[in-house]
């Protein structure tokens, strides 16, 4: 606990730190000129006089919105790699195009009879099925990334097996000309794999270029061997805005989710472990991502902008919030083992160690719902996945039962019309 203070102390002061030197820059044209000095070398930029002009002119800004945003919300934001970008070059970081979105959503409920409800938390990181974060650069391929994410995940779900997977694969063949940096949807580019015979290379195979190629399916080692796409199923629509949906399904694997970038976005730091809720009203997504984690206070969400953004970029978003659009459009590929063994060893795993530490098992509920099935103890199956919930309502020494339920002759607690 002492550990944990002095890290949050640290990252505050830190904070603390920055949000001086932020509002020095704003009080000195001097000081703004410095940090905007110190920005250039430490992004490697170089630019025109001309151009640099236009360019301190963005990063004042910058600079003022973060410093509003740090005095408004519980989450961090920093100056960071877009703090000097056009909104015609920050959205090429960007891709998703919803006009393609034109099917009818296709929900299927992930639980089934042996799953009560969804863990309270869940960790697809820790579970080792969460590759490293890579970076679309300015090509607008954040579907294809947050697609293959979520194949990744699933793939390493099935067979045991983690791949990287090629996205420029994805980008280059799914649409007639190759034409993917314009934009594009999850499920197109799950179903090109699909109908390419169910083949796709990995990224080591077919590297991430950034940009439009030409489409290449000649590779003949594919990466997703030991299993068959069935289809992509989509949970969600503009219509059907449920985070329970989304959280069913993620207990289950990653999944490709959307959100509507707004400015704020941009500049999210988190390093401190900071949960993102920005309320400003936003329209339909921009961006897909792949969710890989939750616990009853965030979803973790992995981007594809790099490490350097966000909280090594990662961002938790929090639960029981719909702003910027977020479970408007969730969805995953539904995979079937292909009858042959993948024996390839896994590809490295992500390095982000943000998340928060649960504890261990023995006594601890592992399904969201259990004070609404406390009173249902006397059974095995609610027993084991309410540890923490049958054992105040079972072994407590003031005989005081969940609130609703009393205790019946039994000794169990339930609703009294259960007695």
């Amino acid at each position: 606990m002492m550990k944990m203070f002095c890290l949050f102390a640290l990252f505050a002061l830190a904070a603390s730190n920055d949000d001086m030197m932020l509002s020095a820059a704003l009080n000195s044209p001097r000081q703004m000129a410095n940090l905007y000095s110190s920005f250039e070398k430490s992004h490697g930029r170089h630019y025109e006089p001309a151009e640099e002009r236009m360019r301190l002119k963005i990063f004042q800004k910058s600079v003022q919105e973060v410093a509003e945003l740090n005095s408004k919300h519980n989450w961090h934001s920093v100056i960071n790699d877009f703090s000097d970008k056009t909104e015609e070059e920050k959205r090429s970081y960007l891709g998703l195009n919803i006009s393609r979105a034109m099917s009818p959503p296709s929900l299927t409920p992930r639980l089934t009879s042996s799953n009560l409800a969804a863990p309270a938390s869940k960790s697809w990181i820790k579970e080792g099925a969460v590759t490293e974060v890579k970076n679309q650069g300015s090509c607008g391929s954040c579907w294809a990334f947050g697609a293959l994410g979520s194949l990744e995940g699933q793939y390493k779900s099935l067979t045991g097996v983690l791949r990287q997977m090629s996205e420029e694969n994805v980008l280059d063949c799914t649409y007639p000309g190759g034409n993917g940096c314009n934009g594009g949807w999850m499920k197109d580019g799950i179903n090109f794999i699909k109908n390419n015979q169910n083949k796709l290379a990995s990224m080591a195979d077919y590297p991430y270029q950034g940009s439009d190629g030409t489409c290449d399916t000649s590779n003949t080692n594919n990466v997703i061997k030991g299993a068959v796409i069935d289809r992509y199923i989509e949970l969600s629509t503009t219509s059907n805005l449920n985070e329970m949906t989304t959280i069913n399904a993620l207990a289950q694997g990653p999944l490709s989710v959307t959100i509507k970038v707004i400015s704020s976005f941009y500049s999210y730091d988190g390093k401190n472990g900071d949960i993102y809720d920005d309320s400003t009203m936003a329209g339909f997504p921009n961006h897909a991502l792949t969710a890989v984690a939750y616990t009853s206070k965030y979803i973790l969400i992995k981007n594809s902008w790099g490490k350097s953004w966000g909280d090594d970029g990662y961002i938790k978003v929090a639960r029981n919030w719909y702003g910027c659009a977020m479970h408007m459009y969730v969805g995953y590929p539904s995979l079937s083992k292909s009858g042959i063994t993948d024996n390839s060893p896994s590809d490295p795993v992500t390095h982000y160690t943000g998340e928060d530490d649960d504890g261990g098992d023995e006594d601890k509920d592992v399904v969201g719902n259990c004070p609404l099935l406390a009173p249902y103890c006397d059974m095995d199956r609610i027993k084991g996945a309410c540890a923490k919930s049958c054992g105040a309502c079972t072994d407590d020494n003031d005989g005081s039962c969940p609130g609703g339920t009393t205790r019946c002759s039994d000794g169990v607690c339930r609703h009294i019309h259960m007695c």
